[in-house]
């Protein structure tokens, strides 16, 4: 992964993204949806740098997901590697999105982040957004963790329903929910010791 150089700064209780990238840039710029949510699990913190540093995270998530649906559920969508850190898939309503990786890495002392620039359209219209999850240790067996995610709706009527009406904003921080919710669940997965192989008695 390239590690963008960058220095973090924070606005208020918000992290603003540290990655060097014009179109983080132009994002932030815009008077955009904030989301964002924190808690703890009980994982070490060098067992989470160690499973989001791997080469085959997205495969590795995406098959960790498959196995917490029920039996015959399909998941609500796919994503493909289109690209250099880059990605895309379209839900089941078939609105595309485009996920490009921006930063995966340390940021500071005991903190681990990962960036992503997403792009598409939804009911709305065309949005951008910014996706900030960062990671440290909170004692020796747990982790705390916080996500920020600022979005900007293109059209002009979103940006006014979002302000007046609150409703493209309802639907930025339900997704950032329910993001939230299922990215502890399957990083709890992920770090959990592989289970040992059981021998055969004769």
């Amino acid at each position: 992964m390239v590690i963008l150089a960058a220095t973090m700064r924070t606005a208020g209780a918000q992290t603003l993204p540290v990655a060097d990238d014009p179109r983080v840039a132009a994002v932030l710029q815009q008077r955009t949806i904030n989301a964002s949510g924190n808690g703890a699990v009980p994982i070490h913190y060098a067992d989470i740098v160690s499973a989001f540093s791997r080469e085959d995270l997205l495969d590795q998530v995406q098959a960790e997901y498959a196995r917490m649906l029920k039996p015959g559920q399909k998941p609500e969508f796919v994503v493909q590697k289109t690209g250099p850190r880059t990605y895309a898939y379209k839900n089941r309503k078939h609105e595309h999105s485009e996920i490009h990786e921006l930063f995966r890495g340390a940021a500071g002392t005991n903190r681990f982040e990962v960036e992503y620039y997403v792009s598409g359209e939804r009911f709305f219209g065309k949005f951008q957004s910014v996706i900030l999850v960062g990671v440290a240790p909170q004692d020796g067996a747990h982790s705390t963790y916080d996500v920020q995610v600022y979005a900007y709706p293109e059209a002009a009527l979103p940006r006014f329903l979002a302000r007046h009406l609150g409703l493209v904003e309802r639907y930025f921080k339900s997704k950032t929910r329910d993001m939230e919710r299922m990215a502890t669940q399957i990083c709890t997965r992920l770090c959990q010791p592989a289970a040992p192989a059981q021998v055969a008695s004769r």
